[in-house]
């Protein structure tokens, strides 16, 4: 039996490079794998990593198919990393880390992390990260399984560097912080009909800059998702759920487009979250009076505990009421626009009424 590891990725092959990982094999491996592709849940977390390390010190930066044992954490924050690590088709088990650190990344290079799956408590952790050039980092057909999370929050891509997000699904209880991110280029989440939403997470978007626009297709956003503070113009919801997202604060939301967005209302928003006893009567006024569309932002607003918090939650859901009133008149979608005009209105009288105590 050879002393290298016996796994072969089928893409090697497909484009003419070595069949094997060249890594030195365990030999208490069944299968004859290194550290790196072992599943063997004994393995050493300390180990692992030092191969990591000692991989990029060697300039070799391809983990494609690598099982990261769990609880281990791949801290990069201060290794060279020429050229990028590829982790293509990587299995991150439970609890595990990836840290790069607040480092700037340029060049015509990739950081990818295409086809991996990440378990529940892992955190894929890129937060403060700058990425300049052509640079790409690649989470397209990755998996975040129950209880997992991706943090993007402060990353800037600038100078043509892209974030690509196309047929990645985040199942239930995962969550994907993009707060205070800077975008250049389009972020794609894809709709896959066959096998339902695939974003189906929470999602924090707060002062996030999208400069070149965004599309969100297929994404059923979790409760606690927000999009706060974020400038939406040109950015695009399409077949996707916002029934649970807050847009408080948001700008432009006339810009935005929203097609075969799915909304609640009050009385599906009222099994969610009860409002308190100061605004119950004017609840049951609302579910009364008609079975209109309605924002999380009115639901946050009812379920505020003081008369200071109602009066202003109720001013920012009008002020959301009225861009999406808008953004839907500019496509002529008539009966839509009446329905969140009716909703501002609501919320102005909301304001306005000496009812509200």
């Amino acid at each position: 039996m050879s002393d290298t590891c016996a796994y072969k990725d089928p893409d090697w092959e497909h484009q003419g490079q070595r069949l094997d990982c060249g890594r030195p094999r365990r030999s208490d491996d069944p299968k004859g794998y290194c550290i790196l592709h072992s599943s063997d849940p004994r393995r050493d977390c300390t180990e692992f990593v030092d191969e990591v390390i000692r991989s990029l010190a060697n300039r070799k930066g391809d983990f494609n198919g690598c099982n990261v044992p769990a609880g281990t954490i791949v801290d990069l924050s201060v290794q060279r990393l020429e050229p990028l690590p590829d982790f293509t088709a990587t299995i991150w088990n439970e609890h595990s880390q990836f840290i790069l650190g607040q480092r700037h990344l340029d060049g015509h290079v990739h950081l990818r992390f295409h086809g991996a799956s990440f378990h529940d408590g892992v955190v894929l952790n890129l937060a403060g990260a700058s990425f300049a050039g052509r640079l790409e980092v690649d989470l397209g057909g990755a998996t975040f399984l129950d209880g997992s999370a991706a943090n993007l929050s402060s990353c800037t891509f600038a100078g043509g560097a892209r974030l690509i997000l196309s047929q990645c699904r985040f199942e239930p209880r995962t969550e994907l912080k993009m707060n205070s991110c800077t975008l250049r280029e389009m972020v794609w989440i894809n709709d896959d009909h066959q096998s339902g939403p695939l974003f189906a997470g929470v999602l924090q978007c707060r002062g996030a800059n999208f400069e070149c626009g965004a599309t969100f297709m297929g994404s059923d956003f979790a409760e606690r998702s927000t999009f706060e503070g974020v400038d939406l113009r040109n950015v695009t919801f399409r077949n996707c759920s916002l029934a649970r997202t807050s847009l408080r604060n948001a700008i432009s939301i006339e810009d935005a487009e929203f097609d075969n967005v799915r909304w609640a209302t009050p009385a599906k928003q009222r099994k969610q979250r009860r409002a308190s006893w100061r605004v119950a009567q004017s609840w049951r006024r609302l579910v009364d009076e008609a079975n209109r569309v309605t924002i999380q932002d009115e639901v946050d607003a009812m379920a505020s505990m003081s008369n200071e918090k109602i009066t202003s939650g109720f001013a920012a859901a009008e002020r959301v009421y009225r861009g999406l009133k808008k953004s839907y008149e500019k496509r002529a979608d008539h009966p839509r626009a009446a329905e969140f005009h009716y909703g501002e209105m609501e919320m102005r009288r909301g304001v306005e009424s000496q009812d509200v105590v």
